[in-house]
């Protein structure tokens, strides 16, 4: 199904507009249980993957498969690993390893030539 498409198109549901154009999603409830998400599943899967937000994530932006893998909370601190629990006065970005061993981050740049 192509909605303002002009050519053909490989997508089973495709969107086309010349300018601004967005897609809702609503959850028109309010409480527990009421969340927005994008589901994407594909048969070579093991997992599907959820984009959500709502009454889960209090307001913020998650990617879930099985568990969370990364968080977006409304103030936007960022958690890999971690649904930033504990952290709303003091971390901007917070890495967990779920399992045995170190965790780290490393930055490059061209610049530096590393």
């Amino acid at each position: 199904m192509g909605l303002g498409t002009l050519g053909n198109i490989d997508e089973k549901v495709h969107f086309e507009n010349d300018g601004n154009i967005s897609l809702l999603v609503e959850c028109s409830a309010t409480g527990s249980g009421a969340n927005s998400a994008i589901r994407l599943k594909s048969a070579d899967s093991s997992s599907d993957w959820y984009i959500q937000t709502g009454n889960a994530v209090s307001g913020g932006l998650r990617f879930y498969s099985g568990s969370e893998r990364l968080r977006i909370g409304t103030g936007g601190s960022l958690g890999v690993s971690h649904d930033l629990s504990g952290t709303a006065n003091y971390n901007r970005l917070m890495l967990h390893n779920p399992h045995d061993g170190s965790c780290w981050m490393q930055m490059t740049s061209t610049a530096s030539g590393s």
